[in-house]
């Protein structure tokens, strides 16, 4: 297991896509698994930091087998954004995020109950 912690800025966006993509490679995913894993990983911490008013991601890597698990948790509360169509900017993160893949689920974080986890799994040959 891999647990590192960074500050919710923008500036530790890099940092989170270098871990993740290091711990991928470790794992000998294919490129196209790696990219997958990267971009999703960037994806929920960058929901972290832009729309959670956290302080601090927290980014968890677990294997089981063929499969890695991904949690990016913070301690902020959960922004519901809702896109209206082509022309509406972001907004789209989970959905990349569940198009890349192979499980997601979303533990929301509130004002009385803050932290926010997003869990993603991808598997060799899924």
């Amino acid at each position: 297991m891999i647990v590192r912690s960074f500050p919710a800025e923008r500036s530790s966006l890099a940092a989170i896509r270098r871990m993740v993509r290091e711990a991928a490679r470790a794992l000998d995913l294919s490129e196209t698994s790696t990219a997958d894993v990267v971009l999703a990983a960037s994806e929920a911490s960058a929901n972290a930091v832009v729309h959670s008013g956290a302080t601090e991601v927290r980014v968890t890597w677990l294997t089981y087998g063929d499969c890695l698990e991904i949690s990016v948790h913070d301690n902020g509360v959960y922004a519901r954004r809702v896109t209206s169509g082509p022309a509406s900017e972001g907004g789209r993160g989970l959905q990349v995020i569940m198009a890349l893949m192979d499980e997601v689920s979303v533990h929301e974080g509130t004002a009385a109950h803050p932290g926010t986890t997003v869990m993603m799994m991808k598997c060799r040959g899924a």
